[in-house]
C-alpha cells in the first residue's frame, strides 16, 4: 500500500497507510477513513461520529453531556444545517420512529422505520454521492430513475410462460455484515465499509423507510444472487428481471408443458436464493401459461401491452364515482377505515393507474380530487384548476376550485 506525507497539511502524525485506490470505484472519491467518507458525502466528521455512536449514547441513562454537544455548529462543511431535537434523541431507539401499516391480511402489519431528520439527511447524501453511482445491470429495475413498474412488465408481455418468485422479508433479511462484505468486495477497506454499512442499517438490518434502503437492496441482490440467477435463466431460455423482491421470468418456449422443466428451473432458482442468505415465499411462486391470466407486478401481460385488470379498474372507478357523489366519509365507512387512510389508499391506486394507463388515470384523478375538495380537505395548492374530463367522452368546462382551509 502507498504511503503519503501529511505533515504539511497540519496533521499531528507523519504517515498514513492508504488502501489501493485502483480497486475502488473510479467514479467516487477515494475512501480510506471516516474523514474521507465525510468529505465524499459532504457532512462534518463529527456528525458521522455522533450518528455512529448515537444508539449507545441515547440508551445510556443520565448522559446529558453528550446530548448537549452541538455537532452541527462550526462544522467544517457548511451545507449541514439540520437541528438536532434532543427530546427525540432521548426517545426509544433514538434515531428511528417506528410506524405500523396494516396489510390486507387481518392482524398483519408492514413495519416502517422513519429516520431522524439528521440521519435522513446524511443517508440522502450517501445515496446521492456514492450509492447511486455504483453500476447495476439493466435487469435490476426496482427504484431506478426513469424506470417504472410498467417498463418492467413490458419485458414480459405476450409470452408463452411467465413465472414470478417472491423473496420473503427481503429488507429485514439484509444484514449489516452483508452490506459490509459487499463494500469490501468493491475495494473499500473494512473501516470504511463498516461506517457506510452502519449508516444504512438499524439493529443490524436494513429498515424500510430509510432513503438508502431501496438502492442497498438492489446492490445486495446484484452482489449475492442476481448473476447466478441470470446465468440460470439464460441457460434455460428465460428472460429475467428483478423489481425489489419480485423475480420475474418469461419465455417463448412451447416445449415446457408437462415436462416439469419449469418446476426444476424454479427449484434451482430457489436454491440459489437460499444459499445467498434469503428465503423464497413458496406460496407466492406462480407459473402462468399462455391462454390464462398472466400477472406481473399487478399488471396483466397476456396481451401486447401491460394493462390494469378490468375487474380492478371497474372497482376503482366505482369507488371514485361514489366518493364524488356520496362523499368520502361514506366510502371510508364501507371500507372500515378512517377518511385519511381511505384517501391515501385510493391515491396509491390512482398513482399505480397513472403508470399503467395515463388516459384512464386522467378520467378518474380529477373526480377524486374534487371529492376531496367537497369534503373540506386541503390539497397541495390553495387554488386548483381542474379540467373535467367526462367519462362518457366529451370535455367539460374548466372549473376553478377554492380549497377549504385546514381546521386547527
Amino acid at each position: 500500500m502507498p504511503e503519503i506525507q501529511l505533515s504539511e497539511a497540519g496533521f499531528r502524525f507523519d504517515k498514513i497507510t492508504l488502501p489501493d485506490f485502483s480497486k475502488q470505484p473510479q467514479q467516487i472519491p477515494p475512501l480510506f477513513d471516516l474523514y474521507s467518507v465525510a468529505y465524499a458525502i459532504g457532512v462534518a466528521p463529527k456528525t458521522l461520529t455522533y450518528l455512529l455512536k448515537v444508539d449507545k449514547v441515547v440508551m445510556a441513562k443520565g448522559n446529558k453531556k453528550v446530548n448537549k454537544y452541538n455537532f452541527v455548529k462550526n462544522s467544517l462543511y457548511q451545507d449541514v444545517s439540520v437541528k438536532i431535537d434532543i427530546k427525540e434523541q432521548q426517545a426509544k431507539d433514538g434515531m428511528y420512529k417506528e410506524m405500523r401499516i396494516p396489510k390486507k391480511t387481518p392482524g398483519e402489519f408492514r413495519i416502517l422505520h422513519d429516520p431522524h431528520p439528521l440521519l435522513k439527511y446524511v443517508q440522502r447524501q450517501l445515496l446521492e454521492r456514492i450509492l447511486t453511482k455504483l453500476p447495476l445491470p439493466e435487469y435490476v429495475t426496482g427504484f431506478m430513475k426513469d424506470v417504472s413498474i410498467t417498463d418492467t412488465a413490458k419485458v414480459h408481455v405476450d409470452k408463452e410462460v411467465v413465472c414470478c418468485v417472491d423473496i420473503a422479508n427481503f429488507f429485514p433479511s439484509i444484514k449489516q455484515r452483508m452490506i459490509q462484505d459487499m463494500f469490501m468486495s468493491m475495494g473499500w477497506p473494512m473501516n470504511v465499509s463498516r461506517i457506510m454499512s452502519e449508516l444504512c442499517t438499524y439493529h443490524n438490518f436494513v429498515p424500510q423507510g430509510a432513503p438508502t434502503s431501496p438502492t442497498i437492496s438492489n446492490l445486495i441482490g446484484h452482489h449475492r444472487f442476481d448473476k447466478s440467477v441470470k446465468a440460470l435463466a439464460d441457460q434455460n431460455g428465460f428472460i429475467y428481471t428483478r423489481y425489489a423482491d419480485d423475480l420475474v421470468f418469461s419465455t417463448d418456449r412451447t416445449d415446457t408443458k408437462h415436462t416439469g422443466e419449469v418446476d426444476y428451473f424454479l427449484n434451482k432458482v430457489e436454491e440459489v436464493i437460499r444459499n445467498s442468505g434469503f428465503k423464497v415465499s413458496t406460496d407466492k411462486t406462480k407459473i402462468m401459461r399462455h391462454g390464462s391470466a398472466q400477472m406481473v407486478l399487478g399488471q396483466s401481460v397476456r396481451n401486447e401491452t401491460p394493462t390494469l385488470p378490468g375487474k380492478k379498474y371497474r372497482l376503482l372507478k366505482a369507488i371514485v364515482f361514489n366518493s364524488l357523489h356520496h362523499g368520502l366519509e361514506s366510502q371510508a365507512k364501507r371500507s372500515k377505515t378512517d377518511v385519511n387512510s381511505f384517501v391515501r389508499s385510493i391515491k396509491g391506486h390512482l398513482n399505480f393507474l397513472r403508470n399503467v394507463d395515463p388516459v384512464k388515470y386522467g378520467k378518474l384523478a380529477p373526480m377524486f380530487e374534487l371529492a376531496q375538495v367537497n369534503a373540506g380537505m386541503t390539497l397541495s395548492n390553495t387554488k386548483v384548476m381542474k379540467k373535467w374530463i367526462n367519462v362518457q367522452g366529451g370535455p367539460a368546462p374548466v372549473v376553478e376550485v377554492e380549497t377549504a382551509k385546514k381546521k386547527k
